[in-house]
């Protein structure tokens, strides 16, 4: 009989991390929000949120947000600490909210369109998106939607 012993998070983690790059790169798992995640303790976790863990010893009480806003960085130097607020003023600068409404990245866009192509439900990429349904709608049949501005 075999007995296998759980590898530390740590360990875990580092194997799931592509560091050629500026961003490092999450190769593992992703949630339906774009975030890599790991299992911990029995529960998944955002890997950049594991990655300030790993960086202070302790899990993070804020938000963990991205300097390069990509959801797949786990770079701790790419990473900070902030509140909702933070988070919420972090998108208006990256031209992602705007007059109480999210507003859609071409990138964005894309996303949404491949996602929706692999099955996912109009409402739980509304959710994601923090936008509505009828926004997804328009998005995917390749009508006109709020666009950030370059």
């Amino acid at each position: 009989m075999r007995v296998y012993t759980k590898r530390p998070v740590a360990d875990r983690f580092w194997s799931h991390v592509d560091k050629s790059g500026e961003c490092w790169i999450w190769t593992g798992s992703i949630g339906t929000k774009g975030y890599g995640r790991l299992k911990v303790d029995g529960r998944a976790v955002d890997a950049h949120r594991i990655s300030m863990l790993l960086l202070s010893g302790e899990m993070p009480s804020q938000f963990v947000l991205h300097r390069c806003d990509n959801r797949a960085c786990v770079r701790p130097s790419h990473l900070f600490l902030g509140t909702q607020a933070d988070n919420m003023r972090d998108m208006a600068a990256k031209g992602r909210w705007g007059r109480g409404r999210v507003i859609l990245s071409e990138d964005m866009a894309a996303e949404i369109r491949a996602r929706r192509q692999q099955g996912e439900k109009q409402a739980t990429l509304a959710l994601d998106f923090g936008v509505s349904q009828s926004q997804i709608s328009l998005i995917t049949n390749g009508k006109s939607w709020p666009r950030a501005r370059n």
